[in-house]
This record gives structure tokens, sequence and C-alpha cells, in this order.
């Protein structure tokens, strides 16, 4: 029989397109064996599919298989690292405001002050599209979206920094630097 809480996870999961077990255990289980444990169950009952990632022998829990896994994966990963020290009140995946689709808008309170944050996943070799942000934030097109100018956060390995109009940080794929774009060591 499933709980609440395995409801919350089928919920999280279908939003979020896709989590592994570490995110599952981490945003809504005291402990990994637990976690493992209820998705075994929800995993059973077919409200979940899941499968095993070749490299770290993780199951990856979804509802219906993404086209982009292993972006998916980042924003789901990215969403659960900013939880550990931030305080998320709100996160959409993939809105459209105007002529951009981020992979992630979100709203989050860190030492007490509210910040409006956009995400973007660039694993791809063609290039981060610096312009379009450029053109969203520095006209009054963002204006009926959101009230502050939000801060960029570009998840990647591959984006090198540039001069703008905006504040951004790029965040590693391991997520190592995320703490210290905030300040925290």
């Amino acid at each position: 029989m499933l709980t609440t809480r395995d409801y919350e996870v089928i919920d999280f999961v279908k939003e979020f397109k896709v989590a592994d077990t570490d995110v599952i255990s981490s945003l809504f289980f005291p402990n990994l064996r637990m976690c493992q444990y209820r998705l075994k169950s929800i995993s059973d009952s077919n409200k979940l599919k899941r499968i095993r990632d070749n490299v770290t022998s993780k199951y990856i829990y979804f509802h219906k298989m993404p086209n982009q896994l292993n972006h998916s994966l980042l924003v789901t990963k990215f969403y659960s690292e900013l939880c550990k020290f931030a305080s998320v009140s709100k996160f959409r995946v993939e809105p459209v405001y105007n002529d951009i689709r981020p992979d992630g808008a979100f709203v989050f309170n860190y030492n007490g002050i509210p910040t409006v944050g956009l995400l973007e996943i660039e694993l791809s070799n063609k290039g981060f599209d610096w312009n379009k942000y450029v053109r969203f934030c520095s006209h009054d097109n963002y204006k009926p979206f959101m009230t502050v100018q939000p801060t960029l956060f570009i998840v990647s390995d591959k984006v090198k920094p540039i001069d703008t109009c905006f504040k951004y940080h790029i965040i590693d794929t391991d997520f190592t630097n995320l703490r210290h774009s905030f300040g925290i060591r």
C-alpha cells in the first residue's frame, strides 16, 4: 500500500520528469535505506518506472522517459542541491517567458533575501546563447513575469564567463561550486 509521502514522491518525479535515488532520499526520506524500500514499492505498483544507471548503479525514476535524460537529471539535482542551503518556495520546470524557455524558474530565500532565479543546463558543444538573456533582462519584456531582475544559474562544464548586464553564476555539473556562488565555503 502506498503512503501519502509515496504519492508526493510520484508527483515530484512527474513534475521534474526524472530523479535518482539520492535526490529523492535527500528531499523526502530520513535515510537512504527507507527511501530504497519505498521506491521499490512505488515501482512495483507501476506508479513510476525505473532504470539502473550503468555508471553509478543507482536507480533513476521517471513516469515517462525524458528525451534528454542527463539534462533532466541535472535540473532535478540542481533543485536538490539548492534545497540543502536555501529555502525554495517555488520551482517551475521549463516555463515560457516571451521568447525564452529556461530549464527552470524559481524563487528562493537565502540569508533572508528573496531571490528569483532562472536555470539553464548547457551540455551541448554549440555554445550558450547569452544573447537571449541579454535581450530578456535588458528590456521591459521580462517585467510582466518578474518584479526583480532574476539571477541566471548556468549548469555546465563548457560555458565561459563573459561581461554582461545581468547577474549570473556558472555552476559545474558536479555542483561542487554551487555553495561558493553564495559565498558558502
